[in-house]
């Protein structure tokens, strides 16, 4: 009976129909109209921000600015956008970066938050970034996880081109079964806005005090949390230095309040190329917070 059903004309139809469908959102995620990777994840309300960004030839392309928290644009920009790929020479582009052309952003003036750069429709492989405001006092500060997002990021082939780079990341073996020593921030990523908008709208509200944004690399300065009343930790996040970590206990110790709303907080150890503008995030030895060797 169910053979029957299978093969009677409704069911042909039925399967047809979403073998359509399959294939049409399989050619719209392949198609995009703005990637690329931010120089850092934080910058600042007002100014100038470099974006390394990929899409269709276009000298005057509108790229707009989304909130993703409230899900809404707050802002349009016109770049000269232009289709880029990896050199074939960088061959552990995973590690050295995708070595893109820069451009500049003006950008508007925006609270403390999470944003991404995106075509006149919002998708979730919109260029994301970070808002923050050194210099504001805030009674919340929140850790946006950004180790830990590149740690397992691994970059798709949005181009469907044969020298895109391997997808590597952390945990990713070569033909030596050797697992990467580093990853670099300046690639594309997708599917990375770990702080739902369910979080952020039922607690950062007005009702909650003023808040603000940091990435984990701002974290290596402890003014970055000085004077907060809680610092909240939303999301997965597994790697960091030990200089942020000994700036995290001192902010506890200090009588500051912590909220850490995932599992694997703090799990293993990682360094950066450069404490103050950091690209990458390295991983050797590869060692966790547990171990002798770290004092913890």
């Amino acid at each position: 009976m169910i053979r029957q059903h299978l093969t009677s004309p409704v069911w042909i139809c039925i399967a047809g129909l979403f073998g359509i469908l399959s294939t049409e959102t399989a050619t719209a995620q392949r198609q995009f109209y703005v990637q690329g990777y931010p120089e850092t994840w934080s910058n600042i309300s007002g100014q100038e921000a470099t974006f390394y960004l990929t899409g269709e030839d276009n000298p005057a392309a509108p790229i707009t600015i989304y909130d993703h928290v409230h899900n809404q644009p707050m802002g349009t920009v016109t770049i000269p956008l232009s289709r880029q790929e990896v050199a074939p020479t960088n061959t552990e582009s995973w590690m050295n970066g995708y070595d893109w052309d820069p451009v500049t952003i003006q950008l508007p003036e925006l609270p403390s938050g999470l944003y991404s750069l995106s075509g006149p429709t919002r998708n979730e492989r919109g260029v994301s970034f970070l808002v923050t405001e050194p210099d504001k006092q805030a009674d919340i500060v929140v850790l946006y996880p950004t180790n830990t997002l590149n740690a397992y990021n691994s970059t798709p082939n949005f181009h469907d081109h044969p020298n895109w780079p391997e997808q590597v990341n952390l945990y990713s073996r070569g033909e030596d079964s050797a697992r990467p020593d580093a990853v670099s921030f300046h690639r594309p990523t997708i599917n990375n806005m770990y702080l739902s908008r369910r979080f952020d709208s039922m607690l950062l509200s007005e009702r909650a005090g003023t808040f603000k944004y940091v990435s984990d690399a701002d974290l290596e300065d402890y003014s970055s949390i000085a004077g907060a009343k809680m610092v909240i930790i939303p999301s997965h996040s597994e790697y960091w230095t030990v200089n942020a970590r000994r700036n995290f206990d001192r902010f506890v110790e200090s009588g500051g309040s912590a909220l850490l709303l995932a599992g694997n907080m703090m799990y293993r150890v990682i360094e950066y190329d450069d404490p103050t503008e950091p690209t990458q995030v390295r991983f050797k030895p590869r060692i966790r917070f547990t171990s002798p060797h770290v004092g913890y």
